[in-house]
């Protein structure tokens, strides 16, 4: 029920996603509300109006605040219809005036495809510009570009270069980012006390991955002592806001009793969150407490349904149980050939439980053909990873020979 430790590096993309379409719509919203402080946009549809086309006067004698903001206002259709082909105009206009945040923000609608053609190289010659200027959250997608060679060749030394200029000026995603080069020794000795100094400063601003991987930092004791009261605390703040991950560490968390008292309906709620943002692990926690009616009251029929979407996504556990419910008809109807199916997905990943029940079905002929030398291949696999059933089963096989 835990999540292997090996999944992190499953997650190392995770920290990117700072940088990808799940933090621009922040982003744009977070520049629209600094441009209508300065100037409101509010009081009636004809004040809106009026004020729109204030911005439209301005923007059009060549203001390039002007510009800038009127592209985020077509970007999110803010007083007028949303149209984002209008929007990357009005930010090319103020771009080609070096003006540093349509710069970036014209890095942006590239980067995604977002009223223009997506296109990597001009997504980073945009945000190469605006980092030149000093503008933070340009310097931090530029840091990823490099890191992930997006639209540049990849240059791990640029990428921490990049990263530490927006990380010093207190940025967070890159203070994340830059906790994770630290983590996996990406562009830098691997060091994983500063990887925790830079997740702590990110997760004091509130940045959701770093709250998540300071979590897992505090809960395997990597960098810093264990401690699995902090590692909820941290878990707990970024489920708050969403994070699919912390939402499945702290359903473990409750599930075991690590760092709060055991509650399994707390487990199943907070597992139902990540598995509804299709959490793959999630996805499998919540279908063994449907199997074993742990939180929930038990329904196999549930649990089959969430082990075929965690198995569908590669989850190797999953792929195994569901080839256990085909194989004894529990929630499904008994089929000996899906069961092979969905033996045969796991065994391939190195389950040594699915190993050893595709051993069985070669062995009694469940599914495939009867095929003693075929049995003996899985048990030996899965022998090999310690499964004792498999190394009786192997054992017996040649003592009848």
């Amino acid at each position: 029920m835990c999540l292997p430790f090996f999944k992190l590096l499953l997650h190392e993309s995770k920290i990117n996603q700072n940088f990808g379409k799940m933090r621009n719509s922040i982003f744009h919203l977070f520049f629209i509300i600094l441009v209508f402080i300065a100037n409101p946009i509010s009081g009636s549809c004809q004040e809106q109006n009026d004020s729109i086309k204030s911005y439209i006067k301005l923007a059009l004698k060549g203001d390039a605040e002007a510009q800038c903001a009127l592209g985020s206002c077509y970007f999110f259709g803010d007083g007028v219809p949303q149209n984002k082909e209008k929007a990357v105009e009005w930010y090319q206009k103020a771009a080609d005036q070096g003006h540093a945040k349509a710069q970036c923000l014209l890095g942006v609608c590239y980067y995604n495809g977002d009223g223009v053609t997506q296109n990597y190289k001009k997504a980073f010659e945009w945000y190469q510009k605006a980092a030149d200027q000093g503008d933070v959250e340009a310097q931090s997608r530029l840091g990823f570009c490099y890191e992930y060679g997006v639209g540049v060749p990849n240059n791990k030394e640029k990428a921490i270069e990049w990263y530490q200029k927006a990380a010093d000026q207190g940025y967070a995603e890159a203070q994340c980012a830059l906790g994770s080069c630290y983590f996996f020794g990406d562009g830098v000795p691997q060091n994983k006390e500063k990887a925790v100094e830079w997740y702590q400063k990110a997760a004091g601003q509130g940045d959701a991955v770093a709250q998540w991987f300071l979590g897992v930092c505090y809960e395997k004791g990597i960098g810093i002592p264990q401690n699995y009261k902090k590692a909820v605390e941290w878990y707990q703040k970024a489920a708050d806001q969403g994070d699919s991950d912390a939402q499945c560490n702290l359903g473990i968390c409750y599930y075991k009793g690590n760092g709060v008292p055991q509650n399994y309906r707390k487990a199943v709620e907070w597992y139902q969150k990540a598995a509804d943002q299709r959490h793959s692990t999630a996805q499998y926690n919540l279908g063994i407490c449907y199997y074993e009616g742990t939180g929930v009251p038990k329904n196999y029929r549930k649990a089959v349904e969430w082990y075929q979407k965690a198995a569908e996504k590669g989850e190797t556990g999953a792929q195994c149980k569901l080839g256990i419910c085909y194989y004894e008809g529990i929630g499904v109807p008994k089929n000996y050939k899906k069961a092979v199916e969905w033996y045969e997905r796991a065994a391939d990943q190195g389950d040594a439980t699915a190993q050893y029940n595709l051993g069985n079905c070669y062995y009694e002929g469940l599914g495939v053909p009867k095929n003693t030398y075929k049995a003996m291949e899985w048990y030996r696999k899965a022998a090999s990873l310690g499964n004792k059933k498999a190394q009786e089963a192997l054992i017996n096989i040649i003592n009848n020979m």
